[in-house]
């Protein structure tokens, strides 16, 4: 506590938003009697510290039963954990009441839903476009309604119809504008662990959709956001279309995620590119990005007032925030670099974790739903990740490779060879790499695990081969942008660079990605799982602490035990299972039987667009169930409504037995499913109907 005191205001504060989101309870009440009873204690042992000689019976018989020889000492102790307990307790109370008012909002404002209302507000995002609308994040300044005062100042998702006869121009970011619209409601989820709309709109501290006709929107008045953030985003749509200029489409796409942070422009199959090669990260503005600024500004600065030179970087960093998005992996890196500044301009040590700490208290206090948000989920145990087990991992490797070292070193001196040093120093840099990475996924696995099902390994590959270019790519990227608002053509050098960067970028991507060998599918973990795992590696990482080897054991023990009656119940609840799964267009029908068979009946799908409700629903459906083998895959008949998304199922998962009906015609789906039934060996069973 004292050394790291954020550490556990931190850890509190999570636990009072958990407490609110998943037991969906007001605690406050229940913990201020707590805290009644803690301070009276606190206020017991406190007086027994103090100059008292006459100590009370009660206080000898607590001093017996602690087993303590000293009353003063150990009351002393006692009431350094009684506060310890108190602002624990005092921290769960705050971010559970702030939770849980935060529900209460969405619940009351869903009391608008279905009425015509006349709006005011404030353009907070630039245009992004849909098939058939026009979405846009709105600030409420008044509302015609009886909840008028409760939707001030809430951010509510504009969609404007589009109107193909209309050529009204689009909103921009800072005008204010006077409507007419339809409350909805945002979607929660439709399936099994499926995604939720209303989650996702609640990470972006959005509470409401708005229906407009394109019609019924004015314009009122034109910037009417602060002169600073409509100065900012000016810039930035310049750098966008500065990029945009000077690179080709996919690659400035790229770069603008790359260097602003906005993944708008890439499309889904580069992204899945990125994904299997486990190279998202690069795309996402984090502390790798903040490392390389600091770097070219400390460079730009090097003749000035060191102290100066440190106020301006934290200025700047915020500015780079802003201009980045602000997403919290961008926050967290600008607080914790910023926090460490200002360590060396007052004198102080900088602690990473208290800085982490921070930051996340920070991200957290700004929009509690950011603990959904599987980027800032990312961010904050990567990094963790890496404070914790990276030196360790360094120690290990010097032990577990001191020998062959040495073995090395003898034979290049009998070789008389000199590149023993500059082989040393490209294994050391290779290490580096590779420890770094593994450092960062002990953490984030589980995570992976649970929203991707995908056990991946390619990260040792894409890392070391993407990681030396990594470094020239943002160099060029940031020197183009800043040379880019002086004059186009004198960047059109540092472009035509970084675009050969770019494209050795993806092609090293396209080869990780290709790397099917090391990419495991893998069934939803449970959340008891994964409790258990982080409790396994924190006790690895303080193992050398041998106060927490009892709490540790009494931990595991209890959460085994839980772990177990669970998996009772639901031993002794295996009757028979029947699931209608919503794919949209289509049908589709899991049943699993008493004895564990299952029976895929259709799978829903589309012969239009590139939506594939295999990969996005179906798939992810069977292994949020923990179903990997398929017993039985009805095929109703071979339009793609049906069978689309089977084939899916097929390629992934264990099929061992199709059934179909008598094909009257040979069609191009049931062409595709005779290929799969022969690559993937599965035994089909053709039926047809009794006379």
């Amino acid at each position: 506590m004292e050394k790291r005191p954020m550490l556990i205001i931190t850890l509190s504060y999570i636990i009072g938003i958990l407490l609110g989101l998943y037991l969906e309870i007001n605690i406050t009440l229940y913990i201020c009697v707590l805290i009644v009873i803690i301070i009276i204690m606190y206020y017991i042992f406190w007086k027994l510290c103090g100059k008292v000689t006459n100590y009370s019976c009660i206080s000898r018989v607590i001093d017996k039963l602690i087993c303590k020889t000293d009353i003063k000492e150990s009351s002393y102790k006692i009431g350094k954990r009684v506060k310890l307990v108190s602002i624990c307790c005092l921290v769960i109370i705050i971010s559970n009441t702030i939770i849980h008012q935060k529900e209460l909002r969405y619940r009351n404002l869903y009391n608008v839903i279905g009425e015509d209302v006349n709006y005011v507000g404030v353009v907070m995002n630039e245009e992004k476009e849909s098939s058939y609308y026009y979405n846009y994040i709105i600030q409420v300044k008044s509302l015609n309604s009886e909840q008028n005062n409760k939707f001030k100042n809430t951010n509510i998702l504009l969609k404007i119809k589009k109107n193909k006869n209309s050529n009204v121009k689009k909103l921009e970011y800072g005008d204010l504008i006077y409507g007419i619209g339809n409350f909805e409601k945002p979607a929660t989820r439709r399936n099994y662990m499926g995604y939720d709309y209303l989650q996702y709109l609640k990470n972006k501290n959005v509470y409401m959709i708005c229906n407009s006709n394109i019609t019924d929107v004015k314009v009122i008045k034109k910037n009417s956001h602060h002169a600073i953030n409509m100065w900012i985003n000016k810039l930035r749509n310049r750098l966008k279309n500065n990029l945009i200029q000077l690179l080709p489409d996919t690659n400035a796409g790229i770069a603008i995620a790359l260097l602003l942070g906005d993944t708008s422009l890439i499309d889904e199959k580069q992204k899945n590119v990125f994904s299997n090669a486990s190279l998202s990260h690069i795309l996402a503005i984090s502390g790798m990005h903040v490392t390389y600024v600091i770097i070219g500004c400390s460079f730009l600065l090097k003749k000035f007032d060191k102290r100066k030179s440190k106020y301006f970087f934290i200025v700047f960093l915020i500015f780079f925030a802003q201009l980045t998005g602000g997403s919290p992996s961008v926050i967290r890196a600008v607080i914790m670099t910023s926090l460490m500044i200002i360590s060396k301009l007052v004198y102080r040590k900088s602690d990473t974790i208290n800085n982490l700490c921070i930051a996340c208290l920070a991200i957290l206090i700004i929009n509690p739903y950011n603990i959904l948000n599987l980027g800032f989920q990312l961010s904050f145990l990567g990094t963790l990740g890496i404070v914790l087990f990276n030196s360790k991992l360094n120690n290990f490797s010097v032990k577990m490779f001191a020998g062959t070292k040495f073995k090395l070193q003898l034979l290049c001196n009998k070789l008389n060879n000199p590149t023993y040093s500059k082989l040393n120093a490209i294994l050391k840099k290779i290490k580096s790499i590779l420890i770094l990475s593994i450092s960062a996924n002990i953490l984030i696995c589980p995570i992976i695990l649970y929203n991707f099902n995908s056990l991946s390994l390619t990260f040792l590959i894409s890392n070391l081969i993407v990681t030396p270019i990594i470094g020239l790519m943002c160099f060029m990227g940031y020197a183009t942008l800043i040379f880019s608002t002086f004059s186009i053509k004198i960047s059109k050098i540092s472009a035509f660079l970084f675009n050969i960067c770019i494209l050795t970028f993806n092609k090293m991507a396209e080869i990780a990605a290709n790397t099917t060998l090391l990419r495991f599918l893998i069934v939803t973990p449970s959340i008891a799982f994964i409790v258990i795992y982080y409790l396994m590696i924190f006790y690895l990482a303080f193992i050398h602490r041998k106060k927490y080897n009892k709490i540790f054991i009494k931990v595991v023990a209890i959460s085994s035990v839980i772990v177990i009656v669970f998996n009772l119940i639901k031993i002794n609840n295996s009757g028979l299972k029947l699931y209608f799964i919503d794919v949209g267009q289509g049908d589709s029908t899991l049943i699993v039987t008493s004895t564990n068979k299952t029976i895929l009946i259709d799978g829903g799908g589309s012969e239009t667009g590139n939506y594939d409700v295999g990969e996005k629903v179906l798939l992810p459906y069977l292994l949020d169930r923990k179903i990997k083998t398929i017993d039985y895959m009805i095929f109703s008949h071979f339009d793609a409504d049906h069978c689309k998304g089977l084939f899916t199922v097929m390629e992934n998962l264990k099929v061992k037995t199709a059934i179909i009906s008598n094909q009257g015609e040979i069609s191009d789906n049931y062409k595709q499913f005779l290929q799969l039934v022969k690559e993937k060996n599965i035994n089909v069973v053709s039926v047809k109907a009794r006379k």
